[in-house]
This record gives structure tokens, sequence and C-alpha cells, in this order.
């Protein structure tokens, strides 16, 4: 945690918040990396910013909290996850729809218990934003209640690695 200038330099001094030093005998300090931080002066590392905070840039004191309904991993630059209730689209978080669950994160909604969802509207992760309520407690349904919906791959949380059809229920 500590530097001299130059090697015939007689005295040390700390490296200043937002660095550190490892070596014995070094002539610099290094900055934090992004997605670290140091609020202390004479240390040995740079601490990762928590969960829920960010490090943009080199060599910061600090950690900023994630704004809104933003979120991220240990020792991030950015907040690209989302809250809990929340779903990514593009560059924002958006509420959970009605009827699905949101684990926040990267993680796109899925369908609650008793819902489903095409399996052609959902992303890598999850559901899309149509959510419908199942009929005859199988995972295919109608948005009315009226019109089967026949040979259509659907999507519930309970049954993520199969597909329904009319003939199935």
């Amino acid at each position: 945690g500590r530097f001299a200038a130059n090697t015939s330099s007689a005295s040390c001094s700390d490296c200043a918040s937002g660095a550190y030093s490892a070596a014995e005998g070094s002539t610099t300090c290094a900055a934090c990396l992004v997605g670290q931080f140091q609020g202390a002066t004479g240390q040995t590392e740079c601490q990762p910013c928590g969960v829920g905070k960010f490090a943009p840039t080199k060599g910061l004191s600090s950690c900023s909290d994630c704004p809104g309904e933003t979120s991220s991993t240990d020792g991030a630059a950015s907040c690209e996850h989302c809250v809990k209730n929340f779903y990514r689209t593009d560059d924002t978080c958006s509420a959970c729809p009605e009827n699905a669950v949101c684990e926040g994160g990267r993680l796109l909604p899925a369908p609650r218990k008793g819902y489903w969802s095409y399996w052609s509207d959902m992303g890598d992760d999850g559901a899309g934003d149509d959510i419908f309520p199942c009929l005859r407690a199988t995972c295919k349904g109608s948005v009315d209640g009226s019109n089967k919906v026949e040979h259509k791959e659907c999507w519930a949380a309970e049954n993520a690695s199969q597909f329904c059809d009319y003939d199935s229920i």
C-alpha cells in the first residue's frame, strides 16, 4: 500500500484512495480497475463493488448505487440487471406483466402457475408479455376462453421442457 516516487527515495508514501500497491519497493500505485474500489489510503488491494453497486471508471474510492430498478452482480462496471419483479427490455427495466413471475437479473417474465405463454413469444430465458390463463388444467388455453388454439407451442413454468397441442388436452 506504499510507494517511493523513485528508487533513491528514503521514505515511502501511502497510495491514495482509489489506488493500491501490492509489491514491496513499488515506485507507483495502480488505479483500482472498473468494478472495484478502495476507500482507504495505503492499501495493497482493491475490493469489488457489491451487488446493486457499480464502478464505471478506474481509480474510484467508492462504488455508486444502481439507479431505479436496475441492479448488478459483484464487481460490476455497469448496472445491466433488474431487481426482482422487473425484467430487462433493451436498456431499461420494465415492471413484470400481470400473471407472470419476474426473478430479476436478466431473466424475462415466466407465467405464474395456471397461466401460459407461447414458446415462440419467448426470449432465451422467459415468456413474452402475452400471458394467458390455462383451460382444463393444461398448458393449453385461449385468450377469450372459447377458441381453442391448435398446434401451438406453449410454455408454463411447471412444464418448461414440454410442448402442448390440441391433442394433448
